[in-house]
């Protein structure tokens, strides 16, 4: 499952401590994150720093960052002022990626070389797994274009395998 970080939250800082953490979190605004566990990487590098800026400010409140289902925040230790935040997010699943019609297809000449039906079939069958079949009508044409093309080329002996013939 992929992530994503869209907007980071921040408000006038306290002090210096929480300006520099606010710095350090907003370098995350608008960032994909792989799987879970490059969230629980971020979740720690993030945790790390607020523990090392924790150290640098003795004097000022402690800082913990906490992370509840996909509701990121970091705000003072004791808990007695909790709306007092000094950054907050979402960490949002990606629900789908766009693909043009050229990413979605990847057939391989070698399925095509003999059969351009098969290659048809296979741009159909890359279609209906990419799209999930809400596409398929619309592009249908466009596959049987392609797949014309194809033969087109195969009896003009213009396919050129492995780049000569």
């Amino acid at each position: 499952m992929k992530y994503f970080i869209d907007k980071v939250n921040t408000w006038s800082p306290a002090n210096r401590k929480c300006k520099e953490v606010q710095a350090f979190v907003t370098e995350f605004r608008q960032t994909l994150i792989p799987d879970d566990a490059a969230v629980e990487a971020l979740m720690e590098e993030i945790r790390q720093k607020v523990e090392e800026l924790n150290e640098a400010y003795p004097r000022t409140k402690r800082l913990k960052v906490r992370k509840e289902g996909n509701f990121v925040a970091c705000d003072n230790e004791d808990k007695k002022l909790d709306d007092q935040y000094v950054f907050t997010f979402h960490i949002e699943k990606v629900r789908q990626t766009y693909k043009t019609l050229e990413q979605m297809v990847d057939v391989v000449p070698t399925e095509i070389d003999h059969d351009p039906r098969a290659g048809y079939e296979a741009i159909e069958q890359a279609l209906a797994v990419q799209c999930g079949g809400r596409l398929k009508e619309k592009y249908s044409g466009l596959v049987i274009s392609m797949v014309e093309l194809i033969q087109d080329l195969f009896e003009e002996d213009i396919y050129l395998e492995g780049g000569e013939q």
